[in-house]
């Protein structure tokens, strides 16, 4: 089974951590094929913060209290390794969809709180020009709590 891993700013990361993200939308790639594929399990990469004593904490958990042992170090959700993942995801279906209007099901779905609020979002991250992108529906397989960053 592959493991690809989906990338998600902090607070995305969150609420998929909450069960309140089932979807994701992704710009086409130049070849046409996205990373992910029914039955795939992704590993979710999210910016965490670390010290030398091995705490971890998850950026967009606001549950989590700074380290109490010192200096923390800030590892970006692109550098993040597979053995600090606390959300491994199924998916669950994949497929070529036009970006435009979201109704309120896919917006909820999406973790938005609004379709303006998705396309501010959204133009913030990938900018504009994209009319047909990847949607790709998952759910939580798997959450582990905080682990440590040396593990």
């Amino acid at each position: 089974m592959r493991e690809p891993p989906l990338l998600l700013r902090p607070e995305l990361a969150q609420l998929v951590a909450e069960g309140r993200k089932t979807v994701t939308r992704r710009p086409l790639s130049a070849r046409g094929i996205g990373a992910w594929r029914p039955g795939d399990r992704a590993y979710v990469r999210e910016t965490v913060r670390g010290c030398a004593s091995g705490c971890v904490r998850y950026l967009g958990d606001r549950r989590a209290l700074p380290c109490p042992h010192g200096r923390e170090r800030t590892v970006p959700s692109i550098h993040m390794p597979r053995r600090l993942a606390r959300s491994i995801l199924e998916i669950t279906s994949v497929s070529r969809v036009a970006l435009g209007s979201l109704s309120d099901s896919e917006v909820q779905a999406e973790g938005s709180g609004s379709a303006e609020r998705f396309a501010a979002r959204w133009i913030e991250t990938y900018g504009a020009g994209h009319s047909e992108v990847w949607c790709v529906a998952f759910q939580l397989a798997r959450q582990d709590d905080l682990l440590p960053l040396d593990s």
